[in-house]
């Protein structure tokens, strides 16, 4: 009989941990958030888990996104992973840029970051690495900002 209630007490024991855990756990799951990356944009391909970007909202809050999705609300163009085959013509892009240092003037940009600033934004490119101003007033959409929809925090 005693071994019938020391079961009985640990089986109940067991459950009640089981429970703590599982209450634990599903606390630490955080729900995506969308955010637009207004002051700043990272891509940042981590082999361990899906690409992920960082995000700098207009407070100045950073947010790690995924970037299965992120794109210009405006344009509706898509900021794409180079190694995910996207489609170039429908890609994130910004235009008419310059670096004067190395007198160089691309007619467009693909980004890897941005900053954005009152007047222009300053972009290092996908393909050569170089940073680049582009100024708002020379085209409108090097005003236009990242949206991720996909955010842990």
């Amino acid at each position: 009989m005693s071994l019938t209630i020391f079961y009985q007490k640990a089986n109940i024991g067991l459950v009640a941990v089981l429970a703590l855990l599982i209450a634990l756990l599903s606390s630490q799951v955080a729900a995506l958030q969308a955010q637009t990356c207004a002051n700043h944009f990272y891509a940042d391909a981590n082999p361990h888990k899906r690409h992920t970007v960082s995000c700098v909202d207009a407070k100045g809050v950073y947010h790690s996104c995924y970037n299965d999705n992120c794109h210009d609300l405006k344009t509706g163009a898509k900021f794409d992973d180079p190694t995910s085959g996207g489609d170039p013509t429908s890609e994130f892009m910004f235009r008419k840029c310059y670096n004067g240092a190395l007198n160089a003037y691309p007619l467009a940009v693909a980004p890897i970051q941005y900053f954005q600033y009152p007047k222009y934004v300053a972009v290092q490119s996908r393909d050569d690495g170089h940073w680049y101003n582009c100024d708002h007033s020379a085209d409108e959409v090097n005003s236009h900002v990242l949206y991720c929809p996909s955010c842990i925090s």
